[in-house]
């Protein structure tokens, strides 16, 4: 099944997220229209339709909120607050007219910062909750990591975030040509290296794949995990897509390409393509 799109240049069409014919489209709509929405990053209809972004919907905010809030409520340290803060409350960046204005919605996280408010989006809250995460899987604060490698950066807003946060470890970005020109032009002007060339091992990396790694075709998920084998890893895989059983591969072969031994969690508010699962494992 297509889902039609329409934007200021007619309408548009995209396989379903389904079809494995999704990501060649995607990239050819990037470099078609990428020159004319450089400036507008997050007004463009294709940032909205694909995976790098959702609409309000609710249920899945107020987890993230509600996980995010309970764990600030911990948080002792002024300065600790303020960092996260700056992490989770949505940048400019991306945004014009009047886009910022209309997809923030102000919080007032009194556990975070008394009398402050936050203007948090879809995007600012998964980040957020994505890094707080793997800092509880791991035991670890992200900026205890020399090197993050980030499979399938999407719109480049993750590393924004961890940027945010006072990361000073480097930052790279493994992706497809054509999504690396889209997370380039949303970055620009930040610390962030980018590669379609699968990154190598260094110590004290961690590997950081949203949704990413599990929409690899099988055949070239090995490569890139034995490349990276001794890193610490956390992923977030949905059970089906594009046809891949993705529960047989990182139950079965994951810990074996990496030489770990990953543990895994449900993530009870993520229901589409058959459910989601954290997994975090420690490089050895």
């Amino acid at each position: 099944m297509e889902l039609e799109i329409y934007d200021d240049h007619g309408p548009r069409s995209l396989p379903s997220d389904q079809d494995p014919a999704f990501w060649p489209e995607v990239s050819k709509v990037i470099d078609e229209q990428l020159p004319f929405y450089k400036d507008k990053l997050k007004l463009w209809w294709l940032v909205h339709r694909i995976l790098f972004w959702y609409p309000w919907c609710g249920a899945i905010e107020v987890n993230y909120l509600t996980e995010l809030l309970e764990h600030y409520s911990h948080v002792i340290s002024e300065d600790e607050r303020w960092r996260l803060y700056k992490g989770l409350t949505e940048p400019r960046r991306g945004h014009a007219d009047g886009s910022w204005d209309q997809i923030v919605v102000p919080v007032y996280p009194r556990s975070l910062i008394d009398n402050a408010i936050v203007y948090v989006s879809p995007w600012s809250l998964k980040c957020a909750h994505h890094i707080m995460k793997a800092e509880q899987f791991s035991g670890r604060d992200l900026r205890s990591y020399d090197h993050v490698v980030e499979i399938g950066g999407g719109l480049g807003d993750l590393a924004r975030y961890c940027r945010d946060i006072e990361y000073t470890g480097s930052y790279t970005i493994f992706d497809l040509p054509s999504s690396l020109k889209l997370s380039r032009a949303y970055l620009e002007g930040l610390d962030v290296e980018f590669t379609s060339d699968v990154p190598q091992w260094k110590p004290n990396t961690l590997v950081i794949a949203t949704w990413s790694l599990s929409e690899v075709p099988p055949g070239n998920r090995p490569e890139i995990c034995e490349a990276l084998k001794g890193s610490d890893w956390f992923v977030i895989f949905q059970a089906y897509v594009f046809g891949y059983n993705n529960v047989d591969f990182f139950l079965r072969q994951f810990g074996g390409l990496t030489n770990t031994r990953p543990v895994f969690a449900p993530i009870p508010f993520h229901q589409f393509q058959g459910g989601s699962s954290y997994l975090f494992a420690k490089g050895r």
